[in-house]
């Protein structure tokens, strides 16, 4: 090959790869005019390629990512944003500022802002909400108007330490039922789905019984049994949810009022009076269990079996304490 053909073919070679091809030919070339105007082709060369360097590629957003998966309400968890080209190759710039924030809000950042370190990432740490159950998305945007979303994620509630216990009714009747149920919760009070656990049931008030001494939690953490009353009315009933692991809970107060009016309990104010004399006679309104019931204004009609005694009045009416006389 020629002299004017070598320095046509050197020309046309590509620019991506001129540099290297130049300085490959110039150290094999005998001959020392070529060799020279290799040397000013590879110095024009090597100003026009920039001795090689490339362009690092264009940041257009940022991975966002977090641990653990299923992060549990009120705990601290941890996120990174790692800054990204378009085909999500990682890019390795450094001290972007980087601003986070999230849809749910109420979460504690540390710290509020991060610098993205040499290889292009940022991290920073969040304690989240005491509520479980709640959605987040974490959004992170820098100093360049640059940013990136998390996927969507909700927390879940935290380990069960305790039972809160709910009853169906807090003043039922005397001698009714009175549903128990006992849910598991995290210490916010959050639910925890928790089956299988073995509660035992405790009552602090003799005359009460449970439908079964003992319940297994769902699958939504509940345990649930039936409190059958005893007779009397306005007597206090707590009831106690123990269970095979240590979790403990107590009940509101339960306190029986009498229930439906149904008979009348009549007393004399002597038991055995003299001939001639007067008698008071007092009717009191009672439950089927012999509770006092309240309730006025009712007309009380009285007879007398037998003879030779008449009454002072008839009818009466109930007080508010549900006596007549």
């Amino acid at each position: 090959m020629s002299q004017s053909s070598d320095q046509l073919h050197i020309r046309k070679i590509s620019l991506a790869s001129k540099c290297r091809v130049l300085r490959a030919r110039f150290s094999q070339s005998a001959s020392s005019r070529l060799r020279s105007v290799a040397r000013l082709t590879v110095v024009l060369a090597s100003l026009s390629c920039g001795n090689d360097a490339v362009a690092p590629p264009a940041a257009v957003k940022y991975r966002v990512t977090f641990t653990p998966a299923e992060p549990a309400a009120g705990t601290r968890m941890s996120v990174a944003a790692q800054l990204v080209d378009a085909a999500g190759n990682n890019v390795r710039l450094g001290g972007r500022r980087v601003a986070w924030s999230n849809t749910a809000g109420g979460m504690i950042y540390d710290p509020t802002t991060s610098l993205t370190a040499a290889d292009g990432s940022a991290t920073a740490a969040f304690t989240l909400r005491t509520v479980a159950r709640t959605s987040y998305q974490i959004t992170a945007v820098d100093d360049r108007g640059i940013s990136g979303s998390s996927e969507p994620f909700v927390s879940v509630a935290g380990p069960p330490v305790s039972y809160v216990v709910t009853v169906s009714s807090r003043s039922p009747a005397a001698g009714s039922t009175v549903g128990i149920s006992a849910q598991l919760v995290d210490k916010y009070g959050n639910p925890a789905p928790v089956a299988g656990r073995i509660v035992t049931w405790s009552v602090a008030q003799s005359g009460g019984s449970f439908s079964s001494p003992t319940s297994a939690t769902g699958a939504d953490g509940t345990a649930q049994v039936n409190l059958i009353l005893g007779p009397a009315a306005y007597v206090n009933y707590v009831v106690m949810a123990n269970d095979n692991l240590g979790a403990t809970g107590a009940s509101p107060l339960i306190n029986p009022i009498p229930g439906p009016a149904s008979q009348y309990l009549t007393s004399p104010s002597e038991v055995d009076p003299p001939v001639g004399s007067s008698v008071v006679i007092s009717a009191q309104l009672a439950d089927p269990n012999g509770n006092r019931v309240g309730q006025s204004g009712i007309v009380v009609t009285w007879s007398v079996m037998g003879t030779g005694g008449t009454l002072s009045s008839n009818p009466s009416y109930t007080g508010f304490d549900g006596a007549a006389t």
